[in-house]
């Protein structure tokens, strides 16, 4: 818990890239037309990680919502936060960008999901495997990866004549500067 909230927040893209994976994987229908329709989920995905929902819920179903996260961590925010989507799913198809986005910030005043057990069975009914969260967080990295590779020049110098920046720990450029060492510790 504590790289999410660490100062630069270090972990929150990958939690926003793993909810993405996971409402790609469960609601297909609604990630697909999130996407065509230029919309991203890094709004509402933001929300839930760095809100743990207390922007989305009132404040009677947040006091369980916040007892689910500290039993289960954040499984329980990805399956809640899908569930949130599944149950505005209908609404959200039917509506462009922009009301999509002004009708998730105004997410508490339309749902309607009772309160205590029931509320909280009704949040928890997607499942969300460790496995399936390595492998989402494995394709992030993997990403990332890519996108640093591709932005660095093979001969030790940026563009301008200018010497590289540090690398992320971990990750190192060999002799040569033609690949890099990734430091399996």
């Amino acid at each position: 818990f504590r790289y999410v909230f660490a100062p630069g927040v270090p972990l929150v893209p990958l939690r926003v890239s793993q909810f993405s994976g996971l409402v790609q994987r469960n609601l297909p229908h609604l990630w697909r037309h999130l996407r065509e329709d230029g919309h991203s989920l890094e709004i509402f995905a933001h929300q839930c990680v760095l809100t743990l929902f207390s922007y989305s819920l009132g404040p009677d179903l947040l006091a369980h919502v916040y007892d689910v996260f500290f039993l289960l961590g954040w499984k329980a925010v990805f399956r809640i936060g899908v569930s949130l989507l599944a149950t505005l799913e209908d609404q959200l198809l039917n509506m462009d960008l922009e009301d999509i986005s002004h009708y998730l910030h105004q997410c508490k005043r339309h749902l309607k999901l009772g309160s205590g057990p029931v509320a909280i069975r009704t949040l928890l009914r997607f499942e969300v495997s460790s496995s399936s969260l390595e492998e989402l967080e494995s394709a992030f990295q993997l990403e990332r990866f890519k996108v640093l590779l591709a932005s660095v020049p093979g001969d030790g110098e940026q563009d301008g004549g200018e010497p590289f920046e540090p690398l992320p720990a971990g990750l190192d450029r060999n002799s040569s500067e033609s690949c890099f060492m990734v430091d399996a510790n």
